[in-house]
């Protein structure tokens, strides 16, 4: 490459007008995605580089959001980096400055890696904005080019414009998100509102016009029916009741208002009371493990009966059925191993089970796993969410378990059987 001829590249004059492109580009908001892709032809074009990387500094990696004159192969290579290792746009980022061909000194691995690739221009710029590193902009040609203090300058203020464009980038990102989980809030809401309220309408009308008919024909109501009827309408108040106290118990979460009734409890007896509620769907079977006759702490019985509930539930919503021979769900209570003074609750199903690294989005409100539409399952995805803060102000723990899809799970509750002991 020794004998190539320089790269023509924007002349002082045309800098302005390039740079003027690039704002215009960057103003454009989008998710950090959709940024980087139409923003990164705009800087090939006004900078004159062949080759050009939007990279975005995620915990411990660059993720390339963009590349520009790269084969499908090389963009798929860069896809993403340890931001400890040798790469140009990691050392850009990690000393906070340009890494620039002529002008900076490259570790080893990095000057034999260029020179594999036969790349004998290069400049990486770290995007910082307010004194925080969003990623960095790379540079490459395969051809020599000097670059002299004024392109350095140049592309140092194409690389703040970048950075400033990025940080707006993810706000929209992140604001784009809120409102989409807003809207799948809203839906799920407004379906599960409906879901009690359409039959509980439906049964009125019949219950209106046995009436009439009983008048027309002067004839006594058909008592049976009445009672039927009455009994699906109470089934059908009780989950909308349920609905709306769920939504009151997030909004008393998040106001700090959820307070605690703490009286001596027992939970053998309380998680006994609780399935005696319970009737298993069809293929389903009930059991309650009592490791101890009796578990007495200091708790607040109705908040732990809520929670209680919201596992089992969970479990015969999510549960598979006999047919398939896993259809046993099991609520266990004892004494927690290993922890003195601690109680232990746990409840299993061997229905759909979740993926790893999927355990924290369970607990979160609103959230739902890709692989349980609401439309399959049903509910408001309130009821771990509530649990996880109602066991948390008791000083407890609440975490799940699961092999992964289709193995089922377990979800653990440890309590101290004394308030304000920590674990």
């Amino acid at each position: 490459m020794t004998g190539a001829v320089p790269r023509a590249r924007p002349a002082p004059g045309r800098r302005a007008g390039a740079l003027s492109d690039i704002v215009q580009a960057v103003a454009r908001v989008g998710t950090p995605d959709e940024w980087a892709a139409r923003v990164v032809g705009t800087v090939a074009g006004a900078t004159g580089w062949s080759r050009v990387f939007i990279f975005r500094l995620e915990g411990e990696e660059l993720r390339l959001l963009a590349a520009h004159g790269v084969s499908p192969e090389q963009e798929e290579r860069s896809r993403t980096m340890a931001a400890s290792g040798p790469s140009l746009s990691a050392q850009a980022v990690r000393r906070g400055e340009p890494v620039v061909v002529g002008r900076a000194k490259l570790s080893l691995d990095a000057q034999a890696n260029l020179e594999r690739q036969e790349i004998p221009a290069y400049a990486a710029f770290p995007l910082i904005a307010r004194t925080r590193t969003f990623g960095s902009l790379t540079l490459m040609d395969t051809e020599r080019r000097r670059v002299g203090a004024t392109e350095v300058a140049f592309l140092q203020t194409v690389a703040d414009t970048l950075a400033v464009g990025l940080e707006s980038a993810e706000l929209y990102g992140a604001v784009e998100m809120a409102s989409r989980a807003k809207d799948d809030f809203l839906s799920i809401a407004s379906h599960e509102l409906r879901t009690p309220l359409t039959p509980l309408k439906g049964q009125i009308q019949i219950l209106l016009r046995l009436i009439d008919r009983s008048r027309e024909k002067s004839q006594p109501l058909d008592v049976d029916r009445l009672v039927r009827t009455l009994t699906s309408m109470d089934r059908q108040v009780t989950r909308l009741a349920d609905l709306v106290n769920d939504l009151l118990d997030v909004s008393r979460i998040r106001t700090g208002q959820l307070a605690l009734r703490l009286a001596e409890t027992d939970l053998v007896e309380l998680a006994a009371t609780v399935l005696e509620r319970f009737e298993a769907a069809p293929g389903q079977t009930l059991c309650l493990v009592r490791e101890v006759d009796s578990l007495v702490g200091q708790w607040d019985a109705a908040r732990l009966e809520q929670v209680i509930t919201n596992l089992v539930s969970n479990s015969i919503k999510y549960g598979t059925p006999a047919a398939l021979g896993k259809g046993e769900i099991t609520v266990s209570v004892g004494l927690a191993q290993g922890r003195d003074g601690w109680a232990r609750l746990s409840v299993r199903d061997r229905g759909v089970g979740f993926a790893p690294g999927q355990t924290e989005r369970l607990f979160a409100p609103f959230q739902r796993l890709h692989a349980n539409p609401a439309e399959q399952f049903g509910g408001l995805g309130l009821g771990l969410y509530i649990s996880r803060d109602i066991v948390e102000r008791h000083g407890g723990l609440i975490w799940a378990e699961s092999p992964g899809p289709g193995e089922g799970a377990t979800f653990h509750v440890l309590l101290p059987l004394r308030p304000h002991e920590t674990p």
